[in-house]
Protein backbone atom coordinates (compact mmCIF):
# COMPACT_ATOMS: atom_id res chain seq x y z
CA UNK A 1 0.00 0.00 0.00
CA UNK A 2 1.29 3.39 -0.87
CA UNK A 3 0.94 5.82 1.64
CA UNK A 4 2.80 8.89 0.37
CA UNK A 5 1.31 11.38 -1.74
CA UNK A 6 4.04 13.20 -3.72
CA UNK A 7 2.85 16.38 -5.70
CA UNK A 8 4.94 17.79 -8.16
CA UNK A 9 7.42 20.44 -7.12
CA UNK A 10 6.70 20.16 -3.59
CA UNK A 11 9.13 19.29 -1.05
CA UNK A 12 8.04 16.93 1.83
CA UNK A 13 6.56 18.72 4.73
CA UNK A 14 3.58 21.17 6.33
CA UNK A 15 0.99 18.71 6.39
CA UNK A 16 -2.53 18.64 8.06
CA UNK A 17 -3.84 15.62 8.31
CA UNK A 18 -7.76 14.57 9.03
CA UNK A 19 -10.12 12.01 9.03
CA UNK A 20 -13.26 12.82 8.22
CA UNK A 21 -16.03 10.80 10.42
CA UNK A 22 -18.60 11.73 8.11
CA UNK A 23 -17.22 10.64 4.54
CA UNK A 24 -15.10 7.84 6.23
CA UNK A 25 -11.72 9.45 4.50
CA UNK A 26 -8.64 10.77 4.82
CA UNK A 27 -9.09 14.56 3.50
CA UNK A 28 -5.50 15.91 4.26
CA UNK A 29 -3.85 19.02 3.46
CA UNK A 30 -0.32 19.90 1.99
CA UNK A 31 1.59 23.48 1.59
CA UNK A 32 2.06 23.00 -2.10
CA UNK A 33 4.91 24.64 -3.54
CA UNK A 34 6.39 26.25 -0.21
CA UNK A 35 9.67 25.25 -2.70
CA UNK A 36 11.40 28.17 -3.48
CA UNK A 37 13.37 25.79 -6.33
CA UNK A 38 10.08 25.23 -8.08
CA UNK A 39 9.91 27.20 -11.87
CA UNK A 40 8.14 30.53 -10.98
CA UNK A 41 5.29 29.15 -13.24
CA UNK A 42 4.53 26.09 -11.18
CA UNK A 43 3.99 27.66 -8.09
CA UNK A 44 0.91 27.95 -6.51
CA UNK A 45 1.74 28.55 -2.74
CA UNK A 46 -1.47 27.56 -0.51
CA UNK A 47 -2.80 24.60 0.96
CA UNK A 48 -4.21 21.64 -1.35
CA UNK A 49 -6.60 19.36 -0.02
CA UNK A 50 -5.68 15.50 -1.38
CA UNK A 51 -8.57 13.03 -0.61
CA UNK A 52 -7.93 9.35 -0.43
CA UNK A 53 -10.34 6.58 0.55
CA UNK A 54 -7.56 3.71 -0.04
CA UNK A 55 -4.18 5.66 -0.12
CA UNK A 56 -4.10 4.43 -3.60
CA UNK A 57 -6.04 7.18 -5.42
CA UNK A 58 -6.24 10.61 -4.50
CA UNK A 59 -7.96 13.69 -5.31
CA UNK A 60 -6.49 16.94 -5.34
CA UNK A 61 -7.93 20.10 -4.68
CA UNK A 62 -6.31 23.57 -3.99
CA UNK A 63 -7.87 26.14 -1.18
CA UNK A 64 -8.42 29.29 -0.78
CA UNK A 65 -6.19 29.87 2.18
CA UNK A 66 -2.34 30.05 2.92
CA UNK A 67 -0.55 28.27 5.59
CA UNK A 68 1.64 25.86 7.72
CA UNK A 69 1.58 23.05 10.41
CA UNK A 70 -1.85 23.45 12.09
CA UNK A 71 -5.26 21.07 12.16
CA UNK A 72 -9.39 20.64 11.61
CA UNK A 73 -11.62 19.96 13.44
CA UNK A 74 -15.62 19.39 12.88
CA UNK A 75 -18.12 21.17 15.46
CA UNK A 76 -21.78 21.57 14.39
CA UNK A 77 -21.29 21.20 10.99
CA UNK A 78 -18.72 23.66 10.62
CA UNK A 79 -15.31 22.59 10.15
CA UNK A 80 -12.45 24.74 12.51
CA UNK A 81 -9.09 25.08 10.92
CA UNK A 82 -6.25 26.26 13.30
CA UNK A 83 -2.41 27.01 11.73
CA UNK A 84 0.17 29.27 11.27
CA UNK A 85 1.85 30.77 8.21
CA UNK A 86 5.80 31.99 7.11
CA UNK A 87 4.76 35.64 7.48
CA UNK A 88 7.63 37.18 9.11
CA UNK A 89 5.22 40.56 10.36
CA UNK A 90 3.43 39.81 13.30
CA UNK A 91 0.46 39.36 13.94
CA UNK A 92 0.38 37.22 11.22
CA UNK A 93 2.66 34.21 11.93
CA UNK A 94 0.64 33.85 15.31
CA UNK A 95 -2.31 31.31 15.69
CA UNK A 96 -4.92 31.45 12.96
CA UNK A 97 -8.17 30.38 12.54
CA UNK A 98 -10.29 30.00 9.71
CA UNK A 99 -13.74 27.82 8.99
CA UNK A 100 -15.66 26.46 6.41
CA UNK A 101 -18.60 24.40 5.61
CA UNK A 102 -17.10 22.51 2.39
CA UNK A 103 -13.37 21.93 3.91
CA UNK A 104 -12.55 24.01 0.46
CA UNK A 105 -13.87 27.37 0.92
CA UNK A 106 -12.45 29.01 3.90
CA UNK A 107 -12.88 32.33 5.49
CA UNK A 108 -10.73 33.34 7.90
CA UNK A 109 -11.90 34.27 11.39
CA UNK A 110 -8.63 35.86 12.97
CA UNK A 111 -5.93 34.72 15.48
CA UNK A 112 -6.38 32.60 18.47
CA UNK A 113 -4.76 34.64 20.86
CA UNK A 114 -4.21 38.09 20.97
CA UNK A 115 -0.82 38.09 21.79
CA UNK A 116 1.77 35.30 22.21
CA UNK A 117 1.39 34.05 25.64
CA UNK A 118 4.04 35.71 28.19
CA UNK A 119 5.27 32.29 29.58
CA UNK A 120 6.55 30.92 26.21
CA UNK A 121 8.03 34.21 24.95
CA UNK A 122 9.85 34.09 28.49
CA UNK A 123 11.00 31.17 28.46
CA UNK A 124 12.18 31.09 24.65
CA UNK A 125 14.06 34.42 25.11
CA UNK A 126 15.75 33.50 28.75
CA UNK A 127 16.84 30.68 26.88
CA UNK A 128 18.19 32.15 23.71
CA UNK A 129 19.87 35.52 24.20
CA UNK A 130 16.97 37.68 23.97
CA UNK A 131 15.85 36.43 20.58
CA UNK A 132 12.82 34.23 19.09
CA UNK A 133 9.19 34.17 20.11
CA UNK A 134 7.80 36.16 17.66
CA UNK A 135 5.70 33.39 16.34
CA UNK A 136 3.25 30.55 17.56
CA UNK A 137 3.19 27.42 15.43
CA UNK A 138 1.05 24.09 14.85
CA UNK A 139 -1.98 24.91 16.67
CA UNK A 140 -3.23 21.54 17.36
CA UNK A 141 -7.48 21.26 18.99
CA UNK A 142 -9.24 18.44 20.27
CA UNK A 143 -11.90 18.41 22.48
CA UNK A 144 -12.52 17.32 25.52
CA UNK A 145 -16.10 16.37 27.07
CA UNK A 146 -17.91 20.08 26.70
CA UNK A 147 -14.65 22.01 26.64
CA UNK A 148 -11.46 22.39 24.05
CA UNK A 149 -7.70 22.51 24.11
CA UNK A 150 -5.33 24.27 21.50
CA UNK A 151 -1.56 23.24 21.91
CA UNK A 152 0.73 25.43 20.17
CA UNK A 153 4.69 25.69 20.06
CA UNK A 154 6.75 29.09 20.44
CA UNK A 155 10.58 28.74 19.15
CA UNK A 156 13.52 30.66 18.63
CA UNK A 157 13.95 29.27 14.83
CA UNK A 158 17.19 27.28 13.70
CA UNK A 159 17.52 26.62 17.94
CA UNK A 160 15.80 24.02 19.95
CA UNK A 161 15.10 26.30 22.56
CA UNK A 162 11.40 25.89 22.18
CA UNK A 163 7.85 25.68 24.28
CA UNK A 164 5.07 24.01 23.83
CA UNK A 165 1.73 25.41 26.02
CA UNK A 166 -2.01 24.45 26.26
CA UNK A 167 -4.55 26.92 26.62
CA UNK A 168 -8.38 25.92 26.65
CA UNK A 169 -11.88 27.71 26.10
CA UNK A 170 -15.33 26.72 25.78
CA UNK A 171 -15.96 26.52 22.05
CA UNK A 172 -13.36 26.57 18.78
CA UNK A 173 -14.14 30.43 18.89
CA UNK A 174 -12.76 31.11 21.78
CA UNK A 175 -11.40 32.80 24.21
CA UNK A 176 -8.32 30.85 25.05
CA UNK A 177 -7.33 30.97 28.77
CA UNK A 178 -3.99 29.55 29.02
CA UNK A 179 -3.84 26.35 31.45
CA UNK A 180 0.11 25.35 31.48
CA UNK A 181 3.21 24.11 29.33
CA UNK A 182 4.01 20.68 28.06
CA UNK A 183 7.42 20.56 27.49
CA UNK A 184 10.25 22.90 27.54
CA UNK A 185 13.66 22.60 25.64
CA UNK A 186 16.60 24.41 25.00
CA UNK A 187 20.03 23.97 23.46
CA UNK A 188 21.76 22.25 25.86
CA UNK A 189 18.40 19.52 25.06
CA UNK A 190 18.87 17.07 22.18
CA UNK A 191 16.05 17.84 21.17
CA UNK A 192 13.19 20.57 20.12
CA UNK A 193 9.99 21.28 21.82
CA UNK A 194 7.51 22.02 18.29
CA UNK A 195 5.01 20.60 16.45
CA UNK A 196 2.36 19.32 19.08
CA UNK A 197 -0.15 16.64 18.18
CA UNK A 198 -2.19 15.13 20.45
CA UNK A 199 -4.35 12.01 20.55
CA UNK A 200 -6.76 10.36 22.89
CA UNK A 201 -7.03 6.07 22.93
CA UNK A 202 -10.74 5.72 22.79
CA UNK A 203 -9.70 2.01 24.06
CA UNK A 204 -7.78 3.08 27.17
CA UNK A 205 -8.50 6.59 27.72
CA UNK A 206 -5.43 7.58 27.61
CA UNK A 207 -3.90 10.53 26.20
CA UNK A 208 -0.82 11.17 24.30
CA UNK A 209 1.61 13.81 22.68
CA UNK A 210 3.40 13.45 19.58
CA UNK A 211 6.25 16.43 18.79
CA UNK A 212 8.97 17.40 17.85
CA UNK A 213 11.77 18.25 16.48
CA UNK A 214 13.65 18.53 13.11
CA UNK A 215 16.76 17.94 15.86
CA UNK A 216 16.26 15.08 17.68
CA UNK A 217 13.73 13.12 16.22
CA UNK A 218 10.00 12.44 17.47
CA UNK A 219 8.71 12.22 20.71
CA UNK A 220 5.75 10.77 22.62
CA UNK A 221 4.33 12.30 25.95
CA UNK A 222 1.36 11.01 28.15
CA UNK A 223 -0.96 13.34 29.16
CA UNK A 224 -3.07 13.65 31.77
CA UNK A 225 -6.38 12.91 30.36
CA UNK A 226 -8.55 15.30 32.97
CA UNK A 227 -6.16 18.19 32.66
CA UNK A 228 -4.12 17.93 29.51
CA UNK A 229 -1.07 18.96 30.83
CA UNK A 230 1.90 16.06 31.46
CA UNK A 231 0.81 13.12 33.66
CA UNK A 232 4.52 13.64 34.80
CA UNK A 233 4.03 16.80 36.00
CA UNK A 234 7.30 17.97 34.83
CA UNK A 235 7.24 20.30 31.76
CA UNK A 236 11.20 19.51 31.46
CA UNK A 237 10.69 15.30 30.83
CA UNK A 238 10.62 14.91 26.89
CA UNK A 239 8.97 11.92 26.84
CA UNK A 240 10.16 8.53 24.50
CA UNK A 241 11.78 9.20 21.20
CA UNK A 242 10.52 7.09 19.15
CA UNK A 243 11.73 8.13 15.84
CA UNK A 244 15.24 9.85 15.04
CA UNK A 245 16.93 11.46 12.83
CA UNK A 246 18.55 10.18 10.16
CA UNK A 247 22.37 10.10 9.90
CA UNK A 248 23.15 11.06 6.67
CA UNK A 249 24.05 14.79 5.36
CA UNK A 250 21.26 15.47 2.98
CA UNK A 251 18.32 14.24 4.97
CA UNK A 252 16.28 16.58 7.20
CA UNK A 253 15.26 15.76 10.67
CA UNK A 254 11.58 14.34 11.28
CA UNK A 255 8.62 16.87 12.26
CA UNK A 256 5.04 17.64 12.47
CA UNK A 257 4.04 14.52 13.26
CA UNK A 258 0.84 13.44 13.61
CA UNK A 259 -1.54 10.00 14.68
CA UNK A 260 -5.15 9.63 13.83
CA UNK A 261 -7.39 6.70 14.51
CA UNK A 262 -9.73 5.31 12.37
CA UNK A 263 -12.71 3.82 14.08
CA UNK A 264 -13.88 1.56 11.08
CA UNK A 265 -10.15 -0.11 10.53
CA UNK A 266 -9.27 -0.48 14.32
CA UNK A 267 -6.33 1.40 13.27
CA UNK A 268 -3.58 3.82 14.23
CA UNK A 269 -2.69 6.06 11.50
Amino acid sequence: MNLFYTPEYAKTGDVIPFYNQKTKRFENYYLKNWNPDAPKDKIVYGWHQIITEDNRIYKETPTNIQGGTGSVIEVDGVYHMFYCTFDQNPPAQWARHATSKDLVHWEFLGWAFPEIPEEAVQWVQTHADGKGATNIWAPYIIPYKDKYRLYYCVSAFGRKTSYIGLAESNSPEGPWTQIGSIVKTNDSIVMNAIDPSVIADEITGKWWMHYGSFFGGIYIKELDAKTGLPLSGNAKELGICISRKAKHPLIDGPEGASVIYVPNTGYFY
